[in-house]
């Protein structure tokens, strides 16, 4: 069944839920008899799969295959559904239990009887995503097999019994009543049989039957609202098309709120086809039709989005500045805003942390720092090493006999690819495939001086094709990541070859010379700093960390805005400059107001001591003639304040000393 990923919200046509139904009651006084009920399991069939034993999947030790029940440890297949022979040869499931259309790791779909023989399918004569049907022959005969007459006359009110394998245990037999005729809806085109007789996780495929034991109905969802269960009449399973298999998802979207692009995910592929064949014509069909909506969303709707959308003006004119990663997105009021992502740190090893972060979009992502034994060049092309560590730390596991064992791999990545997001930033993108769950694992993630910053995205196999990495590649401009290092690892990221560093790095340069200066063009931004007489002194382990944003005027390039300098790391005391744009008269009025401040060095922008949060502080501002977008002809147009910081134990005399020293050798200018 095809399935909605990131934002993509669907009209779900049939896949079974794991709520069970109320039972009205097993096979009892008014129903089919044991002799009657004997020889119709002897029509119906279990759906199976195989089991995946061995993967690319790691342990941190051998998975307790013991501790499984006999049954789950010694069958070679796993039970997904159940079919029903109609006529010689002929059998008809549901379309969800083979999801045709759905990218798999897993496969191919078998026929296991009542004796525990196993079956290939050999063809598929009819198929339906709209009515979630399939039918298909099998390669052989089944000896001593039940074929189940059709019942086209079905009426609310009579006795039906489901027939199916109810939770992978086996062919049973449950009875309910036919409550009503529903119609579809999607397009009303023909009616589902309403009932109550128990259907559970299994069962999606089997026969409906009446008392008689005729098939009146394929079995085929649940309405998750009360207990009652959805089959699709016979009658319409004998008009499907045998020369099209077709697929329909109506309604399908992507976008968020109210603004979104809609379009009908519909189709068809030539029938009869064997399942090996026909699979793969129904994904190319299905992931087509999902990529050009996606490129037609982004076509139409990028006027709307951020950064180019007008609304986003407002922030990148006083973009919110971070040493933390975030996110930039809509608020209530509709405005765009930073939210920073929740975090925290683990050790992994001497000098080696990794922290995870967390955002209310439920983005996650984490940033591991380099080992100092390897040199950032090799630590920027292992992919394996980062999901690895980031597994570590996680302690990710999957639950099997009774325990959650810990993965500590999944292997080196099937795929990795180096991109540019829209914004000039270089990204690598690797793909890992787990088999045993059939799940997959995305990483995009950027090289920093220190280290990796990587985005992290798990979903269903089904997902992929359909257009999920460009999603996620479109996106990724919204987050806002600090560039951070020591200033030797800066230099050793400045070394790194062209194809591996974002456009920031073009036309750049950093020089440092101990006990005397520092200086550094980069993202736009010149900065010059006399480190003689700064105290605690600047070292090559001093930590420079910038922070960007979009420039107004051009959308499409990243710029630095701020630059912070922690000369002694233990202590977290440093030195802050911090480029200002005059904001547009029509924003909000404590823009404004801190605009005038700034312009006015008020409060606390005079150049006093002060103290917050622990911390004793004195920042300047300083008005440069530069151009702003913001700016009215003949008005101040670009502001840098200036801005260190000391320990509370400090004197008011040691903060000033300090200060002044760093202001009168600091220079931070736009180019």
């Amino acid at each position: 069944m095809l399935r909605a990923f990131v934002f993509f919200a669907v009209f779900a046509w049939g896949l079974l839920t794991a709520v069970p139904a109320k039972a009205e009651g097993d096979v009892g006084v008014q129903g089919i008899n044991a002799e009657r009920a004997q020889a119709l399991r002897q029509g119906i069939f279990e759906v199976v799969i195989p089991k995946v034993f061995q993967d690319a999947t790691e342990y941190e030790k051998p998975l307790p295959w013991d501790r499984l029940a006999f049954k789950d440890r010694n069958d070679k297949y796993q039970s997904i559904g159940t079919a029903f022979l109609i006529g010689p040869g002929t059998f008809v499931s549901a379309a969800h239990v083979f999801a045709l259309e759905d990218f798999t790791l897993r496969g191919p779909h078998f026929l296991r009887d009542w004796r525990g023989n196993i079956y290939a399918i050999s063809t598929v004569t009819k198929y339906s995503t709209y009515r979630d049907a399939i039918q298909f022959g099998i390669q052989g005969q089944v000896n001593g097999a039940q074929v189940i007459e059709i019942g086209l006359s079905p009426q609310p009110g009579e006795v039906v019994f489901t027939a199916g394998n109810a939770q992978g245990e086996g062919i049973s037999f449950r009875n309910g009543t036919l409550a009503s005729m529903t119609p579809e809806p999607a397009e009303g085109k023909w009616n589902y049989l309403r009932f109550s007789a128990p259907a559970s996780p299994g069962n999606s495929g089997g026969p409906l039957l009446n008392a008689k034991g005729q098939v009146i109905g394929v079995v085929t969802m649940k309405n998750a609202s009360e207990n009652l269960n959805f089959a699709l009449p016979m009658s319409e399973v004998q008009a499907m098309s045998t020369s099209a298999a077709e697929f329909y998802l109506k309604d399908t979207f992507i976008g968020e709120e109210d603004n979104k692009v809609f379009t009908d995910i519909k189709g068809s592929v030539p029938l009869p086809a064997p399942p090996i064949k026909l699979a793969p014509l129904l994904q190319a069909e299905v992931g087509k039709q999902f990529q050009a909506l996606i490129a037609r969303f982004f076509k139409e709707k990028a006027a709307t989005l951020f950064p180019a959308a007008p609304e986003s003006t407002e922030y990148l004119l006083s973009p919110t500045l971070s040493a933390m990663p975030g996110i930039v997105g809509k608020t209530s009021n509709r405005k765009y805003a930073f939210s920073e992502f929740r975090g925290r740190s683990l050790d992994l090893g001497p000098q080696q942390k990794i922290s995870f972060f967390y955002s209310d979009q439920k983005r996650v992502l984490f940033h591991l720092e380099r080992p100092k034994a390897i040199p950032l060049r090799t630590f920027a092309t292992q992919p394996k090493l980062w999901l690895d560590s980031f597994l570590k730390a996680t302690g990710m596991g999957r639950n099997f006999g009774g325990e959650k064992i810990k993965i500590t791999s999944l292997g080196p990545p099937i795929r990795t690819i180096p991109w540019d997001d829209a914004i000039g930033r270089r990204w690598t993108s690797s793909l890992w495939l787990s088999k045993y769950d059939n799940s997959f694992t995305y990483l995009n993630c950027m090289t920093l001086p220190d280290g990796v910053s990587c985005e992290v995205t798990e979903g269903a196999a089904s997902h992929l094709g359909l257009g999920l990495e460009t999603l996620y590649r479109k996106q990724v401009h919204t987050l806002a990541l600090p560039y951070t290092g020591t200033l030797a690892e800066w230099q050793e990221y400045f070394a790194l070859p062209a194809p591996m560093r974002p456009k920031l790095l073009e036309r750049a340069n950093l020089k440092f010379v101990p006990r005397k200066s520092l200086m550094a063009i980069i993202g736009g931004l010149e900065l010059k700093l006399a480190t003689s007489h700064l105290d605690p002194k600047v070292s090559s382990e001093s930590m420079l960390t910038l922070m960007t944003s979009i420039h107004p005027a051009d959308r499409g390039r990243q710029i630095v805005m701020a630059a912070s300098l922690v000369p002694d790391p233990t202590d977290h005391y440093g030195y802050h400059g911090e480029v200002e744009w005059e904001p547009k008269a029509e924003m909000p009025d404590d823009l404004r107001k801190r605009w005038a401040k700034m312009v006015g060095h008020k409060e606390p922008f005079d150049g006093r001591v002060f103290s917050k949060n622990a911390t004793r502080h004195m920042v300047s501002a300083r008005i440069l003639p530069g151009r702003s977008p913001a700016s009215q002809a003949g008005s101040p147009r670009v502001v840098i304040t200036e801005q260190c910081s000391r320990s509370d134990r400090s004197t008011e005399y040691q903060v000033k000393s300090a200060c002044r020293a760093f202001f009168s050798g600091f220079s931070l200018v736009p180019r």
